[in-house]
Parts: C-alpha cells; structure tokens; sequence
C-alpha cells in the first residue's frame, strides 16, 4: 500500500471511531433533540466563556457539543492534529462564516488550506439541529484565541436551505 494511501486509511478509521462515528437513526434522532440542561458536576458541566450579547445557554450548549462531538478530531484546545484534522484555533477558515457553516451542516471532503496548512480529509457533516449548530459555531467563534461572533440558528437555516 503506498503511504499516501496508508494515511487515508488511518484517517478514515480515525473519523469512524471519533469523529464520524455510524450514526443511526436513533443517534441522529437524539442529537436532534432539543437541548437538554447540563448536569451539576457532569464533565461539560465547566463554564463556557461569558460573551456579551450571547446568551450563557447558547455558550454552554455549543461548549457541550464540541466537548462531545467536535474536540475528538480539533483537540480540546482547538488545535486539531497536524496534517490530519485542521485547527478551528485561532483559524483564517473561520473568516467566512457561510462556508464554515456549510461545511457543519453538509460535511467538507476535499482540500482546504487553513492558516497556510493544506488539509485532504473528510468531516462528516454535523447530525444536529440548527439551532445546536450555531451554538456549536458561536462558542468557536468565541474560543480558542478566535475574535468573536455569533451565529444564529437563522443563518444556519438559511445555508440548509440553499443546498450543497
């Protein structure tokens, strides 16, 4: 097998174990589910960063799903994996917040460059609602060195609705 090769199988693997786990009905339809409290003492249960004119719902909400979902490929402290996942610290990607949402909703495969790095992998795209997804986006946005910003459930709707 030719490295090149080699790698893409080690990163598929990697994505079916953490980060694109199979996904059944039944996991799709319980991430879709409105969003419950965090539990007192549970391991999200840390405070997400206050944001002014962001609700500490929506920053605990995105913290818990990136805790659970997204840091298994972009670290805990955003950096991701060199040359297999991209960073979302501190991140030039993040600069256009229509095609960062796109790549959620729909999924990214394919080559991007982010912070002068190429990256040749696959995300599966996120199985949740619109309003998980901005509150995901908005606790990057407001994370990990980045500058700030919010996303709204509307916007998220809107790229769904427009299509790949």
């Amino acid at each position: 097998m030719h490295s090149a090769g080699y790698l893409g199988a080690i990163a598929a693997l990697l994505l079916m174990l953490g980060c694109g786990e199979a996904q059944t009905p039944q996991k799709v339809a319980e991430r879709k589910a409105p969003s419950e409290a965090v539990q007192p003492g549970s391991a999200s249960a840390a405070e997400a960063p206050a944001v002014a004119g962001v609700p500490a719902a929506t920053m605990q909400r995105g913290k818990q799903i990136y805790e659970s979902y997204c840091k298994t490929c972009h670290q805990a402290n955003g950096q991701g994996i060199p040359g297999v996942y991209p960073p979302v610290a501190k991140a030039d990607y993040l600069q256009n917040k229509q095609q960062t949402i796109h790549a959620l909703v729909f999924g990214l495969s394919g080559p991007i460059t982010v912070n002068g790095k190429k990256y040749n992998g696959v995300m599966p795209p996120a199985p949740y609602n619109d309003e998980d997804i901005a509150a995901v986006l908005t606790y990057v946005y407001n994370s990990f060195g980045n500058p700030g910003g919010i996303v709204t459930a509307e916007e998220v709707a809107a790229v769904r609705k427009a299509g790949k």
